[in-house]
């Protein structure tokens, strides 16, 4: 009440002063009477009852906006005087680098709207995350585009990511001030500014670039209405509802990006002297340019430090992050200000996702780990995506995306994740994730490889509310198994590890048994071996011990294939001797099975035999056909070593039936190929080659690159035989890279010995003895004793055709004791 008096009585005392002042006749200033004034002079008018108080008030008002007016008038004159060029743009980067598409793309952007004739305005937005150069790109295109633009540039910082965002009102009213517009001319009302900014960019060509900008609301009302201005917009979101826009996503540097810019900012003689360490760092920058320029910038203040030490400086994780920063460059503060824009939930899921160990994941992924609904979690991940927190790397066979992390984004979202969850909530959304994987392997190993221990597992439910059939990925798994393996192979052998090291046992062994089929298939040996060997311990320490029998099975396999057989046999032991404990027969069956095969890749043909008989009364036993069926196929290649030809052909003949039956292609063209070699020997060419043709076209259907090189091998033993040399030839050398490339020696060694075997039919007995020469001790080393055999008989013939009788007759007896050891008939050569 006091202060409303007080201001009432100074109100009556200015009014007083003023009709004193006015006593002789109504004074308002000369230069700009404030609104101030001029209420004062209305009031001081009525109470002297001199002119009317609303004339006196709309005299002065009319005073003081033709004063405005002649200002403003002025205002333009001047800016139309000095060309009407406004620049306010931040300074170009001298040590720009790189981005010459990304520059030619946005140039011919701009180029073509001014070309076109309409009304639409040509607008440019350049999206990536924080650090990534977009900002220095839009600048340094402006500048280099300034003649392009006779009318100048506007350029505003709206601070998309910062707790302050512009307004676009207030950008109206500074860009109105870039163009001339006196501050008291601008509108408050926003809409009458928005208005007179379009209404003074009509008609000028002038490029406005809306720097870090945080949505499409915020840019809208900043577009010029005349298709002769430019927009260039940078982001870190994907500003996807700007109509009109033309996106052009920012990504990392490459390499000699990267290193270009680093010699740039350190020197040029620093970095070339120590080229692989300056690879070790801005590889350890994630090739980010705000990174290469902070650890650049530290270099270059201190010249005496080396870059390898350096580099070695950044090898901590844990320290990366805390190393680059340098005066008001921080990487760790960039991302922090894309993390603040997020919601409490997008938060959450970006730091569990970056618990993750893995290259690249499916969307799915966010449920399990944030307990989130399918759904929610696609449209979390896409929402980090449209915010360059997440960067998409292709689509998996099923059409679906895969992302990934950024290296040093991932780094700091762990950061984020220490602070905000504890290590027991952590492993506990992991294990989570790896309870559906599981579940998720499991039913893609049964569509891969129905004959699998893991066909007879029901659901059971693991996968919670992210089941496949929630997660949309059922059928994909059950018809397109091995495209679900292929998207997910490395991520995969990750999560074993990283269940392992969690020490998540039941997890690990669990994710990592029905990876098996899997892997033999692609024989991918060494990820086999590596995850069984950590799934074994898991198994051990849980206590499972059904599942550290399978996976030593499993081990088994994987050492066979990599010919160290030792191994195998120790695990195959092993396992026996641990379903023999708990009385699980098909464990039994199936170790009898591979350890059969084995022992007849050893020329071990009597136990071999033994074993496959004794696993293909259990499968029968059992109920379990496919798996009779493969055992019977593994009897005929038996008896084809041991020259059963007729028998072999039957038990072929039998499985190719059964394996049509069950839809089992994979195994058909197994029998194909193994009747098309039988039939080969017993001189039977065309129906041979006929039985390759079609094993071949099911290899290549399925992918099973080693399948196809097998056939190629297979067709050029025959294509020797009919004497189609120059065939022969052209596959053997097609096939031998194959076997390399999956590391299969053995296959490798005898292409090269069937080289030879070429070599001989044509009377080229020199080049035959060097094509022997050079297989047999890859022979030797996958210790098959059948293979030995036959190309020390060859050398024989191939000496005694050169007349060196001592060499020809020395081969011989090696080949006939090898022979009467593993209890075969030589074979016959031609």
């Amino acid at each position: 009440m006091r202060q409303r008096v007080n201001v009432t009585l100074i109100g009556t005392a200015t009014a007083a002063a003023t009709f004193a002042a006015s006593a002789t006749g109504l004074y308002l200033p000369d230069d700009d009477p404030s609104p101030t004034q001029l209420a004062l002079a209305a009031l001081a008018s009525a109470l002297t009852g001199g002119l009317a108080a609303t004339q006196v008030y709309r005299e002065a008002r009319s005073k003081r906006e033709s004063r405005q007016m002649a200002q403003l008038t002025r205002d333009e004159d001047e800016s139309r005087a000095s060309g009407g060029r406004s620049f306010p743009l931040p300074p170009d980067v001298k040590d720009f680098t790189g981005r010459e598409d990304v520059i030619a793309r946005l140039k011919g952007l701009l180029r073509e709207g001014r070309r076109r004739k309409g009304t639409a305005v040509v607008i440019s937005a350049i999206a990536g995350q924080g650090g990534v150069g977009k900002t220095t790109l839009a600048i340094h295109l402006a500048h280099t585009m300034r003649e392009e633009f006779p009318d100048g540039y506007l350029y505003v910082n709206l601070r998309g990511v910062e707790d302050q965002v512009l307004d676009p009102a207030e950008v109206a009213a500074g860009f109105l001030r870039d163009l001339g517009v006196a501050g008291a001319a601008i509108p408050d009302d926003t809409a009458e500014r928005i208005r007179m900014y379009r209404d003074r960019l009509h008609g000028r060509r002038m490029l406005i670039l809306l720097d870090n900008a945080a949505e499409e609301a915020q840019v809208r009302p900043l577009l010029p209405g005349t298709s002769t201005c430019s927009v260039l917009i940078t982001s870190r979101r994907d500003l996807r509802a700007l109509e009109s826009a033309t996106t052009v996503r920012l990504d990392v540097l490459d390499e000699p990006q990267s290193l270009d810019l680093l010699r740039r900012i350190v020197g040029a003689a620093r970095v070339d002297a120590e080229p692989d360490a300056a690879r070790t760092l801005v590889r350890l920058c994630g090739h980010l340019p705000l990174a290469i320029r902070i650890i650049g910038a530290r270099l270059a203040a201190r010249s005496h430090t080396k870059l390898a030490s350096f580099a070695a400086r950044l090898s901590d994780e844990h320290r990366l992050l805390d190393e680059m920063r340098v005066g008001d460059l921080e990487v760790r503060s960039s991302f922090e200000l894309s993390h603040q824009g997020l919601t409490e939930k997008r938060q959450r899921v970006f730091e569990l996702l970056s618990l993750l160990q893995v290259p690249d994941f499916a969307a799915w992924v966010a449920g399990p780990l944030a307990g989130v609904s399918p759904r929610e979690a696609e449209e979390l991940v896409e929402g980090l995506v449209d915010r360059n927190l997440l960067e998409t790397t292709g689509r998996e066979g099923d059409g679906d995306a895969r992302y990934r992390f950024h290296d040093l984004l991932r780094l700091f979202g762990r950061e984020k994740l220490a602070k905000s969850t504890p290590q027991a909530a952590q492993k506990e959304a992991l294990a989570r994730l790896l309870d559906v994987y599981a579940n998720y392997a499991v039913r893609a190993d049964q569509g891969l490889s129905p004959s699998s221990a893991n066909a007879e597992k029901a659901d059971d439910g693991s996968a919670g509310e992210w089941s496949a059939e929630a997660v949309g990925l059922a059928g994909h798994l059950a018809n397109n198994p091995a495209a679900w393996f292929t998207a997910e192979e490395a991520s995969l052998v990750v999560l074993v590890a990283q269940a392992h090291d969690s020490e998540l046992w039941r997890q690990t062994h669990a994710l990592a048994e029905p990876l098996c089929d899997f892997f033999d298939r692609l024989s991918l040996w060494r990820p086999w071996t590596e995850s069984y060997t950590l799934a074994v311990k898991a198994a051990q320490r849980s206590g499972d011990r059904r599942a550290e029998g399978y996976l030593r099975r499993g081990l088994g396999v994987a050492a066979w294939e990599q010919l160290d057989l030792d191994t195998a046999d120790h695990h195959y032991a092993e396992a026996l001797r641990i379903f023999h404990a708990i009385g699980q027969r098909r464990g039994i069956a199936d170790v009898l099975f591979m350890a059969g095969n084995l022992q007849r890749h050893q020329g071990r043909y009597a136990e071999g035999e033994a074993s496959l008989k004794s696993s293909l009364a259990s499968f029968r036993e059992l109920g379990l056909p496919l798996q009779e069926s493969m055992n019977l196929h593994s009897l005929a290649y038996l008896r084809r070593d041991q020259l059963r030809l007729e028998e072999a052909e039957t038990l072929y003949n039998t499985c190719l039936e059964r394996f049509r039956a069950a839809g089992e292609r994979y195994w058909e063209a197994h029998s194909l190929h193994g009747l098309g070699d039988v039939l080969m020997d017993l001189g039977r060419t065309e129906e041979s080659a006929a039985c390759f043709t079609a094993c071949d076209e099911i290899y290549r259907d399925l992918d099973h690159v080693l399948g196809v090189a097998h056939t190629l091998h297979s067709q050029a033993q025959l294509a020797i035989v009919l004497g189609e040399y120059k065939d022969a030839r052209r596959k053997l050398e097609l096939c031998v890279p194959l076997f390399e490339r999956y590391g299969f020696r053995l296959g490798s060694a005898q292409a090269v010995y069937h080289l030879g075997e070429m070599h001989r039919k044509r009377g080229k007995p020199r080049a035959a003895r060097d094509r022997y020469r050079e297989c047999l001790p890859d022979i030797l080393k996958t210790r098959h004793p059948l293979s030995e055999a036959r190309v020390l008989r060859s050398l024989s013939l191939v000496e005694h055709d050169l007349r060196e009788q001592g060499e020809a007759e020395r081969y011989n007896s090696e080949a006939e004791a090898i022979f009467r050891r593993i209890a075969l008939p030589p074979r016959p050569l031609a």
